[in-house]
């Protein structure tokens, strides 16, 4: 275990001043290290009402905190200024303890059920703030879109008429890609692209194997199929799907795959993503978007707090953010005991911002302040 230590926790005493003279509160409350050799200056705010904050003369200055390298991924400290914003209950509080775990909900979550707040990623990558949350596991997607970019030979002869039993003697080219059903099940799909002879036309055919379509075993059966047109220059003119329709067995029936071969000229691209060039049979892009079921493998968690999670069937995600908190006045923080701190009139509201951004400290990984 090694040590560090970085100036922030103090206990300063705190005095509001109403102009009735009707309230004194003295806590034992954080601040900022501000001012020559960490002593705070004066700061005061006005709040509503005729009250006034003051932070002059505090009873004791900053004192360093320790950090301890603890190695676990899910602990944090703070390299610097700055709060991590939590929820206890309903209610938002502060807190410069970072002695967090991931807890049944996904929630990373301290000892004292303190829950850090954040912004969290669908497996979609749309965000949300609140809980920071990380999925336990990820939910099967059905395949919809398949990006395949290839180079078909243009010196190929086109041979005989197009075969469904007979795929690899009726076509010149072919390629394979995994799809997944509703249910996250994998199929395997092969995409066979056949010379017309007619001038730069092709056919395209995508098939799978007939067992696990409700028919025959090793009996291919077609999904989806179209055209690929083609300039004198080898550019992609246009593109036709004539059908696309898969009902694998126990899953969602009339599953539709959108094939994307890239950019035509005809829609005002450069057509050079699939091309017919002269030269040898190539896949430059064989992409789908759909996934099987996962448990959480992992997380890591990188100093400016992107938290990404990897699973089971391989997918790796950005899952959430870490912010931090910022006020104006932080001396003015209310105390509540067990590293907890309130907002108060004085302190103002918080600002969350990243870590490192608007003089926040970044984070230190598998460490704790204590």
């Amino acid at each position: 275990m090694q040590h560090h230590r970085i100036p922030f926790f103090v206990c300063p005493r705190v005095v509001l001043a109403l102009a009735a003279g009707a309230l004194l509160l003295a806590a034992c409350q954080p601040g900022w290290p501000t001012g020559s050799g960490g002593s705070p200056e004066s700061a005061s705010a006005t709040v509503p009402d005729g009250a006034t904050c003051s932070s002059t003369n505090p009873d004791q200055l900053f004192r360093p905190g320790v950090i301890q390298e603890t190695g676990v991924v899910t602990n944090l400290a703070i390299d610097g200024l700055g709060w991590f914003p939590v929820r206890e209950g309903a209610r938002r509080l502060y807190s410069r303890s970072g002695n967090y775990f991931l807890d049944d909900s996904g929630h990373l979550a301290d000892a004292h059920r303190l829950v850090l707040q954040g912004t969290s990623f669908d497996a979609s990558g749309v965000p949300g703030d609140g809980d920071l949350t990380i999925r336990r596991s990820i939910a099967p997607r059905s395949t919809t879109q398949v990006r395949l970019h290839v180079n078909l030979d243009a010196s190929s002869v086109a041979p005989a008429a197009w075969d469904a039993a007979s795929p690899r003697t009726t076509s010149n080219w072919s390629t394979s890609q995994t799809v997944y059903d509703s249910l996250g099940a994998s199929h395997k799909v092969d995409v066979y692209f056949r010379n017309t002879g007619a001038g730069g036309a092709w056919e395209w055919h995508a098939m799978a194997d007939g067992g696990e379509l409700g028919g025959t075993a090793g009996i291919p059966t077609q999904v989806a199929d179209g055209t690929l047109t083609f300039s004198n220059y080898g550019s992609l003119t246009d593109v036709t799907t004539s059908s696309s329709s898969a009902s694998f067995t126990g899953a969602a029936p009339n599953q539709v795959l959108a094939y994307d071969f890239g950019s035509t000229t005809s829609a005002g691209g450069t057509g050079f993503d699939t091309t017919t060039f002269a030269k040898s049979f190539q896949v430059m892009q064989n992409e789908q978007d759909g996934w099987a079921a996962g448990d959480l493998a992992s997380i890591t968690i990188d100093t400016d707090g992107l938290v990404q999670a990897a699973y089971t069937n391989g997918l790796h995600l950005q899952a959430a953010q870490v912010l931090l908190a910022r006020f104006a006045q932080p001396l003015q923080l209310v105390a509540l005991g067990g590293h907890r701190y309130a907002e108060s009139a004085c302190s103002g509201a918080a600002y969350l911002d990243l870590p490192g951004s608007f003089a926040l400290g970044g984070l230190l990984v598998g460490a704790v302040e204590q």
